[in-house]
């Protein structure tokens, strides 16, 4: 039986583990020029050189990078506040936050995971449909507001039915119907296979979590009831931020992988550390 001192020490080492990872994929995406450079001989440039600026929500490569940007970008804040706040974790705040990087995450490896190209773009479709068809709801909303300008809902109107035609063009070529789409759940069972190596039941796993993450997203009453959020702020922490980091990691080795890097691998090099010093306010006078 292990001792508690033996105990502390793995939890110690694991809530140190996430952190610096949420810390380095923060940097990644925020400060690391690097991170968004394809070989031009990669699978990645070729999407590149296939979509226009006119096409880019149809192009993998463009969905895949601002998926990890959105995930990275809460990881790393999250990652900042805990380390504000002297390691303490407000569980349910922290799930909202965990749950856009385990969605960023997901949708990354999503469009990455196929080797055949077409297939990279028949995802990037069907994701492009359900936004244009999102916009397309939003702007009748706000249609309805009498405080919206015309002149904007006009230009709004023509980028998002091209881009719902062009995704059905895709898609219909490919044999689906013309407004197919995924949705979130779907999303999350799709991808769980890449981490059998790390949970027992990663679907599981992420529905789970997923599940929690959005009763606390949407205000809903039931998630106070829940043991989440009520032990320990590292035992907290590694439970809301284990599932997205992991997945995330995954993404980044796909993403790596795809823009031809030689050693696909996420890892920060040696004696890499957060710099503070970018979230620190500026005097006009420096």
């Amino acid at each position: 039986m292990r001792d508690d001192g033996s105990l502390q020490n793995d939890i110690d080492e694991l809530d140190g583990g996430y952190g610096h990872a949420m810390a380095y994929f923060g940097h990644l995406v925020a400060s690391d020029l690097r991170s968004v450079h394809r070989d031009p001989a990669s699978q990645l440039a070729t999407h590149d050189r296939k979509h226009s600026d006119s096409q880019q929500h149809l192009n993998p490569t463009f969905l895949a990078w601002r998926s990890l940007a959105s995930a990275g970008e809460h990881a790393g804040f999250a990652e900042h506040m805990r380390h504000i706040t002297g390691g303490g974790v407000v569980a349910r705040p922290h799930a909202s936050l965990a749950r856009v990087t385990l969605l960023g995450a997901a949708r990354a490896i999503y469009l990455l995971e196929p080797d055949s190209a077409s297939e990279r773009v028949v995802r990037a479709a069907k994701l492009a449909s359900k936004e244009a068809s999102d916009a397309q709801n939003m702007r009748n909303q706000w249609g309805a507001q009498t405080d919206v300008p015309a002149e904007f809902l006009t230009n709004l109107e023509g980028p998002t039915k091209d881009l719902g035609t062009s995704a059905a063009k895709i898609l219909v070529a490919a044999g689906w119907k013309d407004k197919t789409t995924i949705n979130d759940l779907d999303l999350l069972t799709s991808v769980a296979s890449q981490l059998t190596d790390v949970f027992d039941a990663p679907e599981s796993e992420l529905l789970t979590f997923w599940n929690r993450a959005s009763g606390v997203a949407h205000a809903r009453s039931w998630i106070w009831n829940t043991p989440h959020g009520h032990i320990h702020p590292q035992f907290d922490f590694i439970d809301t931020w284990r599932a997205p980091i992991q997945l995330l990691m995954k993404a980044w080795e796909l993403w790596n992988l795809r823009r031809g890097l030689t050693d696909p691998s996420h890892f920060p090099p040696e004696g890499w550390a957060p710099d503070r010093k970018r979230w620190d306010r500026v005097s006009a006078e420096d």
